[in-house]
């Protein structure tokens, strides 16, 4: 036999753009697939929470008819009146990285922008694979936002050729060449 749904029933639909950059956890369950859509009560505030995958970064949420007092808030508390289709929304977890000038005889700086706090180190990597120097140590949590650091190739003591900037995080790492003159 059908279930008749109550007039206090509603269907909340969850999903999350891009598909696959993370998953959403609803009161107790966390659906095995997106978009996935399930019946509540009105009058019972469901709780979601989106969780990023490896790579990806929450940013907000996206509502059919609700408007959240903090759209960008990981979890909130909701009672849901309608049918509603709730969207995590996630970006890419990329570490802006740009060094310049490359090549150069002395000076490089590099730029670099942080989307979430996380540990992150900067490493100097000669060619065969050895540990010039580091630049930011993994061991505290590096504060989101754009910084800059300035290498100079007298101060470390940088003979003239190839070297890798390794830029590392939990779940990223990006390396780049620098050519010394």
């Amino acid at each position: 036999q059908g279930m008749i749904a109550s007039p206090n029933q509603v269907d909340i639909t969850l999903a999350v753009y891009p598909d696959n950059a993370g998953y959403i956890h609803i009161n107790t369950i966390t659906p095995d697939s997106l978009p996935w859509t399930g019946s509540y009560f009105n009058g019972v505030p469901v709780e979601i929470t989106a969780h990023a995958n490896s790579g990806f970064v929450f940013d907000h949420w996206e509502m059919s008819s609700i408007a959240l007092t903090d759209s960008s808030a990981i979890s909130f508390e909701q009672n849901v009146s309608l049918d509603e289709s709730v969207t995590a929304h996630f970006d890419p977890l990329e570490f802006d990285v740009d060094v310049y000038p490359n090549p150069s005889s002395g000076d490089f700086t590099i730029d670099y922008e942080i989307v979430t706090a996380t540990q992150i180190s900067i490493d100097l990597i000669t060619v065969d694979g050895k540990l010039e120097e580091r630049l930011v140590s993994h061991e505290n949590i590096h504060p989101e936002g754009k910084f800059s650091i300035a290498l100079n190739k007298q101060e470390s003591q940088l003979s003239q050729g190839v070297y890798f900037l390794v830029f590392k995080s939990s779940d990223f790492t990006k390396s780049i060449k620098l050519v010394v003159q």
